[in-house]
């Protein structure tokens, strides 16, 4: 197995002395073949050394998991260190790409659900703002081939969700005004088949595409730029100081 623990501000996990009763062990999120014939994640207690959950981590981010169910299918965010649960409404389709705009503790908190077309010609964004929504709000729409191929990894920024596709190319979904749109690029950044699939990062206002390499090892790193005209384009980045 190869074990994650979760901690917060980059600090490891340090018990508190005033109140030893309410300390919490942080649950732990496991990969492995083992697990299961249907998934490869799980969390798992330490103190107890007990399965609690059978998972898949969908998205992470602001110290929060959020989670698919294995056996509900349902989305549910989890804090592994203070173990808050926060369930989101059962949703029937499948999907391609998850992401979350702020902390489900937050009154900005929406959720991205993206659903590329299968056997349609329709793409779906469902959305949910947590605490306030009661159910999902289903967004439909018809895009061309040259705008998205497949969507294999999306981010928030700016309260905009950024698709990007195996060609680099990037185009924007804004729940506001529910509106789907690309954006030109100069040229396109081939992130290659599944081996090269790039992971996306928000830093500061800015998007950062990680590429691994087949040995699973970090190679390359690109910035996306804006210039004047609105046109992006995929920059290496030497230096992350």
């Amino acid at each position: 197995f190869e074990l994650l623990l979760y901690c917060t501000m980059g600090r490891p996990f340090q018990p508190c002395e005033s109140s030893p009763r309410q300390l919490l062990t942080p649950l732990m999120l496991l990969f492995g073949d083992q697990l299961d014939d249907e998934t490869k994640q799980a969390m798992f207690d330490p103190m107890k050394f007990e399965f609690t959950w059978q998972v898949e981590c969908v998205s992470s981010r602001y110290g929060w998991l959020l989670l698919l169910s294995r056996e509900s299918s349902c989305l549910f965010f989890f804090n592994p260190l203070t173990r808050q649960k926060i369930e989101l409404p059962y949703r029937k389709s499948i999907f391609s790409a998850v992401a979350f705009s702020a902390p489900p503790t937050s009154p900005d908190c929406t959720v991205y659900v993206v659903a590329m077309p299968i056997f349609s010609d329709k793409l779906c964004v469902d959305t949910f703002r947590v605490n306030q929504d009661k159910t999902w709000i289903r967004h439909v729409f018809k895009p061309t081939s040259l705008e998205c191929n497949t969507t294999i990894q999306v981010i928030c920024c700016n309260r905009v969700l950024y698709c990007v596709d195996l060609h680099g190319r990037v185009t924007i979904f804004d729940a506001k005004h529910s509106s789907w749109s690309s954006i030109p690029c100069r040229k396109d950044k081939s992130f290659g088949g599944s081996v090269c699939k790039p992971y996306l990062v928000e830093f500061n206002g800015e998007i950062y595409a990680g590429k691994k390499g087949s040995y699973g090892v970090l190679d390359e790193i690109y910035k996306l730029k804006f210039d004047n005209d609105g046109v992006t384009d995929w920059v290496e980045v030497e230096d992350l100081d």
